[in-house]
């Protein structure tokens, strides 16, 4: 990986090349929760409710330091993280201070917490102000503490398969990662809660545990360790019949203490943050938050998140897992399954937050079946802005840990089974990237996790780049540029070889949730064009497609003694902003 030459960049004063699908139509979006607009139809507007209500955003979350290596308790970089969150907090003060006098002057509301990672509060308040404060200009969003949402499973836990994580890692091709010993990458689970007495989860005596916090968000205060006096006992386990949260985790890091069959996808130290409560278990708003702040406070680089929320990129967990992004974690996230949720409708689309701009959303695929089509029970996009989503798909259906005793496994379905896969992948890869490389930052494991994927463009609504398997370490390429609207650069790969090759190139770009006055989403994004070209810049392959926010292509090219492939990326946006891409290319053979 270099710095390109400014001779690798030019400008395109061409007309803007017309849009590939009609222009997207400007639509008010919901600024209220579902099942809370059935609470307000149903409810007398007296009744007070515990409702999350989240602002627009002006605060820019910075780039976290880097975790120091193998701390577990006080350190720099910790000292470093607390720092920066009393800065932000400050930066914050004013708003709040501003927000609160006026939702208890005129909206009856009484503020009960504060968030850091978005401009977010707690509040109780009367059901007859709820239109009224999500009419609001900068009002965002407004739902319910408890929508009486499940995690994204795919229904009872089914009995044993026979086919053990193993074979969900031999379908992503993440053991020849795992076997280099790349460096441990930190990560975060929010889920059910965990059943740590499985042998899965317990160590031998003499190897390190592989859990790091038991946290309980719901129950606990904000750093989700800490009892919170109105609240029941703190409790971290997964207590549930459905084994949720301890399969999550044994997929991610399980031991080998059943053999190497059960064995997780890294050997990376995981917290385990509880945000739902009750059996069945139902998602807690701001317990996410809790759990989300946490883990970036806490510098945790992989998040792997285990909810389905019925909301889109404008709620509270998704603008938090946008602003962990750009804190410096990758955030993992399953697409959903469809549910009877709450208000007694059946969910189809993607959920919160694999909606948002800055998280893999994942789709699932049974483990058994070789196309690699999406499980019936799947959700799938597009987003308002006619992002694919899942961005990437995993395996499902394999056996794991299951939480009624030690000796006890299941089969983990749905796409909740699939996002442990996609985020251990996503650990691997961003150990291998820093270990290789010395880079960090998030948006080159995301374009690594496109690179993986099986399929190319014009993508499947419901498969993204498809199944992920990992690309063998080798001739791999990774980069990242900038550009503005109109502008292109030419990205020179080496073919180490003469022969005939086989290239593989994927793109991935971040982009931010814009709003306008009114409050409502702009649902319009960047467009970035890919191109293959030969040593003599003759066009091998084009994707000009106008949809998403990632590209996937391969080609076979015959390489001769100094061959070069040029990747040309050019940008078609808005003509505002400028758009930073990373790129990946793969090259086998011959």
């Amino acid at each position: 990986m270099r710095d390109l030459p400014r001779s690798a960049y030019s400008r395109v004063t061409s007309a803007r090349i017309a849009p590939s699908r009609p222009a997207i139509a400007a639509t008010a979006p919901s600024h209220i929760h579902p099942v809370l607009r059935r609470w307000l139809a149903d409810s007398l507007g007296s009744t007070r409710k515990e409702l999350l209500v989240t602002f627009r955003d002006r605060v820019e979350i910075p780039r976290f330091p880097e975790p120091d290596a193998a701390a577990r308790g006080k350190s720099g970089a910790l000292d470093a993280a607390r720092a920066l969150i009393d800065r932000i907090a400050a930066a914050r003060d004013s708003q709040y201070r501003a927000d609160e006098a006026d939702l208890g002057r005129r909206f009856e509301a009484r503020v009960l917490e504060r968030f850091w990672l978005v401009q977010a509060m707690r509040v109780e308040m009367p059901l007859r102000a709820v239109e009224n404060l999500a009419a609001r200009h900068d009002v965002l969003y407004v739902e319910p503490r408890n929508a009486g949402e499940p995690p994204p499973w795919g229904g009872p836990p089914t009995p044993n398969s026979g086919d053990e994580v193993i074979v969900g890692r031999h379908r992503i091709g993440s053991d020849p990662y795992f076997d280099l010993g790349v460096p441990s990458v930190p990560m975060s689970l929010l889920d059910t809660g965990v059943f740590f007495g499985h042998e899965l989860l317990t160590p031998p005596p003499d190897e390190p545990s592989h859990i790091g916090i038991k946290g309980d968000c719901v129950n606990g205060l904000a750093d989700c360790i800490t009892q919170d006096p109105e609240k029941p006992a703190m409790n971290a386990e997964d207590t549930c019949a459905d084994a949720h949260g301890t399969a999550s985790a044994a997929i991610i890091t399980g031991g080998v203490a059943n053999g190497g069959r059960y064995r997780g996808v890294t050997r990376n130290t995981l917290d385990c943050f509880r945000v739902y409560e009750g059996c069945p278990p139902t998602y807690v708003s701001t317990a996410g938050l809790h759990g989300m702040q946490d883990a970036v406070s806490n510098l945790r680089r992989v998040i792997c998140a285990e909810i389905q929320t019925d909301s889109t990129d404008l709620c509270a967990i998704s603008i938090a897992a946008d602003h962990a992004f750009d804190s410096g974690a990758a955030v993992i996230a399953p697409n959903g399954n469809k549910h009877l949720g709450a208000d007694g409708s059946t969910y189809r689309t993607v959920t919160a937050p694999a909606y948002a701009r800055k998280v893999i959303g994942v789709g699932a695929y049974d483990f058994g079946f070789t196309s690699g089509e999406p499980i019936t029970a799947q959700n799938w996009g597009p987003t308002a802005d006619n992002r694919v989503k899942p961005d990437v798909m995993g395996p499902t259906n394999t056996e794991t840990a299951d939480n009624g005793g030690p000796g006890l496994y299941f089969s983990f379905t749905g796409t909740s089974g699939a996002a442990p896969y996609v985020a251990g992948a996503a650990a691997l890869l961003r150990g291998w990237l820093k270990n290789a490389a010395g880079v960090r930052d998030p948006g080159y494991v995301y374009a690594q996790l496109i690179l993986a994927g099986r399929k190319t463009s014009p993508f499947d609504p419901k498969m993204g780049a498809g199944g992920i398997v990992l690309r063998p370490p080798g001739q791999l390429h990774f980069g990242k540029i900038s550009l503005i609207d109109g502008e292109q650069v030419d990205i020179p790969v080496s073919i180490g070889g003469i022969g005939q090759f086989h290239v593989e190139a994927a793109a991935w770009w971040p982009e931010r949730l814009e709003v306008d006055e009114q409050g409502n989403r702009v649902d319009t994004h960047n467009v970035i064009e890919l191109r293959l070209l030969d040593k003599d810049q003759n066009l091998v392959y084009a994707d000009v497609q106008h949809d998403g926010v990632f590209k996937r292509d391969d080609i076979n090219l015959v390489a001769h003694p100094g061959n070069v492939l040029w990747v040309r990326a050019r940008m078609v946006g808005n003509g505002e902003a400028q758009q930073t891409v990373y790129w990946a290319v793969a090259v086998r053979g011959p």
